[in-house]
């Protein structure tokens, strides 16, 4: 019979740390990126279009990727909906940010009917109210105030690290919330 301290090791050496999986979802969040270029090189070839110009268009697609890491920082600090309004006035000037294809996926692959679904941080998010009103029960979690209301919506204000959940979840969903959780900007 192995000893306690053999089998704390063995448990130890079978564990791993969570955060070994965000690499991935960082990889996961540049697919759309990856086929909306091999797309439109495609499409402006079959146009006639030189590679000189089509090398120009595709690089302006990576633009909202690339000023990500610049703006970001702003909407962390300043908490501020005038961000939102921007981040939108941004989309529709420049094209689509990986929400627009995240959130899409997420309504596609959330049936209607009476699952339980915890949004994870969505404060500045319609998702969880456009959830709950196709008939999903939704909590959302998130440090800062939900500004929607629906028979079918939880508001939790507080910390997904140290919050004790009284439900169980079909779904969770953490729409570019991931990269954010434990850096004490929103909530301090």
């Amino acid at each position: 019979m192995p000893s306690e301290s053999g089998l704390k090791q063995k448990q130890k050496s079978k564990s791993r740390s969570p955060w070994l999986w965000v690499p991935s979802l960082y990889y996961a969040e540049g697919i759309p990126y990856i086929v909306v270029m091999t797309v439109s090189v495609i499409f402006y070839k079959r146009m006639g279009i030189s590679n000189s110009e089509i090398a120009l268009y595709t690089s302006w697609l990576y633009l909202p990727w690339v000023i990500k890491p610049l703006w970001s920082p702003f909407v962390d600090i300043f908490k501020m909906r005038i961000w939102a309004l921007v981040r939108n006035i941004f989309s529709l000037l420049f094209g689509p940010s990986e929400r627009v294809t995240e959130y899409r996926f997420v309504n596609k692959n959330l049936e209607s009917g009476t699952r339980r679904v915890l949004d994870v941080g969505g404060a500045n998010s319609n998702l969880a109210i456009s959830l709950s009103k196709k008939g999903l029960l939704v909590d959302v979690i998130d440090v800062r105030e939900y500004p929607y209301k629906h028979k079918n919506l939880g508001v939790v204000k507080g910390d997904l690290i140290e919050h004790v959940f009284d439900n169980k979840y079909d779904d969770v969903i953490l729409v570019s919330t991931i990269e954010h959780i434990g850096l004490c900007v929103y909530g301090a």
